[in-house]
């Protein structure tokens, strides 16, 4: 076997349809394939294999694909123990907990520069009743845009049925087709947060109190957690932002963080090995 370190897989794959119509004037119908660039890198963390996929699309979104896979965490039961309501037996006397995998992602966009700022954009019903001038059908739909000025405003959690989304902008950049300034959005995924109870072991993982953070860039502000999580308390960006929360983000080189999460309830198809989740 041949050990190569610090490498990442790259190729191109199928990404099913691109688009497709059909004409119904001219009765013809028109697909285009889509194809994607992946970068993708493994690393195995005790029992576990995660493995991070990067997806670049035809589309120009970007794309973060996490699978989980493995050898599940188990404990033997005595020969007349059950399973407790923390856990599942997934084979006579194996034992298998329930659990949360819980990421974070340093996104440092430079969207056409460094001058950028960022805001939250959520779908919401139009705020006129039906029957309005403005609102005749009930039917409209208004992007409701907030600004996030600072790094203390700019914690917040995600909102599934506001379909909200984050976007960081340069204000300084105009796209000619739109009149807007050039952006990109950040689209979380489903996701559930951390369950634990305050404590010790939750303190440290306080990055997680907040699905999504903001912070002016800084070369030394690399883990969501901090440098060593394990053996402190709450250090990373729970510390950093709460020194520095009027901290401005308006036109400047910021760094988006997403911190989502996968709880696990583990079944007997899970052994002896994980199929991807």
């Amino acid at each position: 076997m041949t050990v190569i370190k610090n490498t990442v897989c790259i190729q191109e794959e199928d990404g099913g349809i691109l688009w497709k119509h059909d004409d119904e004037a001219t009765g013809k119908s028109h697909l285009a394939r889509s194809r994607k660039l992946s970068l993708t890198f493994i690393a195995r963390v005790d029992n576990y294999d995660y493995i991070f996929s990067w997806y670049l699309h035809q589309d120009a979104s970007i794309q973060l694909e996490v699978k989980l896979t493995g050898i599940l965490n188990t404990n033997l039961l005595a020969l007349d123990a059950k399973a407790t309501g923390h856990s599942l037996q997934i084979t006579p006397r194996l034992n298998a907990q329930f659990h949360q995998h819980i990421f974070a992602v340093r996104l440092d966009a430079d969207i056409d520069g460094v001058e950028n700022s960022a805001s939250s954009v959520e779908l919401v019903a139009h705020t006129d009743k039906t029957g309005s001038e403005n609102n005749p059908y009930g039917t409209g739909i208004v992007a409701k845009v907030t600004d996030l000025p600072t790094a203390g405003e700019a914690r917040q959690l995600t909102s599934p049925l506001s379909a909200k989304v984050w976007k960081l902008s340069n204000p300084g950049k105009i796209n000619n087709a739109t009149g807007l300034p050039v952006a990109w959005k950040l689209v979380p995924g489903n996701g559930q947060r951390l369950l634990m109870h305050p404590g010790p072991v939750r303190t440290r993982a306080a990055f997680a109190d907040f699905d999504v953070w903001v912070t002016r860039f800084e070369d030394s502000q690399i883990f969501a957690g901090g440098d060593y999580i394990g053996q402190t308390a709450a250090e990373g960006l729970p510390k950093w932002v709460s020194e520095n929360e009027n901290a401005s983000l308006v036109n400047t080189d910021i760094v988006l963080w997403h911190v989502f999460g996968v709880s696990h309830l583990p079944r007997m198809e899970d052994w002896p090995m994980m199929p991807v989740e």
